[in-house]
């Protein structure tokens, strides 16, 4: 029974542990590629969005702190200087013939959804920085206190900080996709976005963890 109950608790975890033993992290890496076009895909297919996603250029910005996650969403969404726009000039000067609400709906989709995309960005600059941590812990550590066993009480550390902040980034994203959902059911439009950012957000965590899970294993430590 109490079997059962722990199995359920870290059914996803357990995924994960599996998934990551399946593949190598090169090839998690080309997975979570996928994840991320997938959701390029679904952006792309709608008339109702426009918003691209984040350069590499401003993926590091974000992290350096040198622009902030409403800066990014203003570009990604085109509010701001948009430094990969491909909309010609002559494009960008017609005046639309959409209904003000239309506009309104299209503007506040393209904004949620930009905010998934800098969420994303989030989430995994803060697993890098808790990467970067656990690793000047490990170093700071005596060479004969580096063994599987030794290091056992740090990888539980910091894989129950990395469970922590999942849950944080479950939180916002759960909040996200429920105002999305109402965003479109109030303006009858394709529900199938969120079904595909729920579904993408879930597999790139697997996969995030999968990952990291790969590269404790390729360590000794798991």
């Amino acid at each position: 029974m109490a079997l059962g109950a722990l199995a359920w608790r870290f059914r996803e975890e357990i995924h994960a542990f599996q998934i990551s033993r399946q593949y190598s992290t090169g090839e998690l890496e080309g997975q979570l590629d996928g994840t991320d076009q997938t959701i390029r895909d679904a952006v792309d297919a709608s008339d109702d969005i426009t918003v691209r996603a984040p350069t590499d250029e401003e993926k590091q910005a974000l992290r350096d702190g040198t622009l902030t996650q409403d800066e990014l969403v203003g570009r990604l969404t085109g509010g701001e200087e948009n430094a990969t726009s491909d909309t010609k000039p002559e494009e960008a000067e017609k005046p639309s013939k959409q209904p003000d609400a239309q506009q309104e709906y299209q503007k506040a989709l393209s904004d949620l959804v930009a905010r998934v995309y800098v969420l994303r960005e989030e989430y995994t600059n803060a697993l890098e920085d808790m990467e970067e941590a656990a690793k000047a812990d490990y170093y700071a550590l005596p060479s004969g206190q580096r063994s599987a066993s030794k290091l056992a009480p740090l990888v539980s550390s910091y894989l129950a900080k990395a469970t922590a902040l999942e849950k944080e980034c479950d939180g916002k994203m759960d909040a996200l996709i429920a105002e999305m959902e109402q965003l479109i059911k109030e303006n009858n439009g394709d529900m199938s976005l969120t079904d595909t950012v729920f579904n993408t957000y879930v597999k790139e965590k697997s996969l995030k963890k999968a990952w990291y899970l790969s590269r404790l294993q390729e360590k000794g430590l798991v």
